[in-house]
């Protein structure tokens, strides 16, 4: 409800909420947050937190003109630097993720696509939409690092 109230969007809030739950599970699992500390008041910071983080994010993406977004790299460039194997790694890694989760990957970074037109296309929220491709990243990157010892057997 806290997060409603402020940011008055429900998909934020849900997001608010998770991303609040997530970090209080994180912080119990370090020994942070014990039997003794009021969950309720721990958690409602963290999601204080979570709803400064978004407002700021906001702010920064109003101040940011479209003419100063970085270029794309070009392609032949960007294939020449990633080996074969890196290719290979890359290819491993993202068939460990969901469809959702390489759908949105896809269309921010090979068709190059801002969260606005990426929540467009996929009839969401802008901000649902940023916060599932930082999950998809770190996902990936979870991925990545994972299979980094795994032999590639004929795939590319």
């Amino acid at each position: 409800m806290v997060a409603l109230r402020a940011l008055g969007d429900a998909d934020l809030a849900e997001d608010v909420a998770q991303e609040a739950l997530s970090r209080g599970i994180a912080a119990a699992e370090a020994g942070r947050l014990t039997a003794d500390d009021n969950v309720g008041a721990y958690l409602h910071g963290i999601a204080r937190h979570v709803i400064a983080d978004i407002r700021r994010a906001q702010g920064r993406e109003s101040l940011v003109p479209s003419s100063l977004e970085p270029s794309p790299v070009p392609a032949v460039a960007l294939r020449e630097l990633i080996t074969k194997e890196e290719r290979a790694r890359v290819r491993r890694a993202l068939s460990r993720l969901s469809e959702r989760d390489r759908e949105i990957l896809r269309l921010a970074f090979w068709d190059d696509l801002n969260s606005a037109e990426i929540a467009s296309r996929l009839d969401e929220p802008p901000a649902r939409i940023r916060k599932r491709k930082s999950r998809a990243v770190e996902r990936l990157r979870e991925a990545f690092k994972a299979g980094s010892h795994t032999p590639d057997v004929g795939r590319d």
